[in-house]
């Protein structure tokens, strides 16, 4: 007779777990690791910058408490090669640290999120200049501050540990510790914005 409960119950289980994995669409659980790329800029009217459209690399670290709340860790690079004439191509880099609500339960692979995040900013930029006494030299700024970064986008999953994301984000800030050639500037308010796709795993469900 105890064989037999045990059985019922053995069976139940696999029963259970079966409809819960054939059920479950999408996962926000756990580690996950994300890369992507895209297109970005930069601006700052205090600084005399508008950078065009450039390539952007983000990769990104995340922990899902649950299917919906997660935090994360991100660091991307913006590659500014189209540049005026008397500036060379520099990248800016941005570390930031925050958190992330995805939308719907894991019924569906189609999820939709929106996330907030303190952000780090840093960039070496280097200029040609024209001095009538030391003629052409290279001057550079090194330009350091912290902003805030909004973000919302979407994943589609492929299957249950891979999905496909699209992102849209914009960081606003203030660059507070800033040098040219080794002496103190004034700080300065930017403004940059990212448009980038990828794809991330879930650990858990590999």
């Amino acid at each position: 007779m105890k064989k037999i409960i045990w059985l019922a119950i053995f069976t139940l289980s696999v029963i259970l777990s079966y409809g819960q994995n054939f059920s479950m669409q999408s996962t926000n659980s756990g580690i996950s690791l994300k890369a992507s790329a895209g297109a970005g800029g930069w601006k700052s009217n205090e600084f005399l910058v508008n950078s065009k459209l450039s390539a952007s690399y983000n990769l990104e670290i995340g922990y899902g408490f649950n299917e919906n709340l997660e935090v994360f860790g991100a660091g991307s690079v913006l590659r500014v090669t189209k540049v005026d004439f008397f500036e060379l191509p520099y990248s800016v880099q941005q570390f930031d640290l925050g958190a992330r609500y995805t939308f719907g339960s894991t019924l569906n692979p189609l999820r939709f999120y929106a996330g907030a995040s303190l952000s780090v900013i840093s960039s070496d930029q280097s200029i040609e200049e024209d001095d009538w006494f030391f003629g052409e030299f290279v001057g550079t700024y090194e330009l350091r501050g912290i902003g805030g970064t909004l973000s919302v986008g979407g994943k589609y999953h492929l299957s249950l540990p891979v999905a496909l994301t699209f992102e849209s984000s914009m960081s606003v800030g203030n660059l507070n510790n800033n040098r040219y050639d080794g002496e103190a500037i004034p700080e300065f308010d930017f403004m940059s914005y990212k448009f980038k796709v990828g794809a991330v795993i879930y650990f858990n469900q590999l």
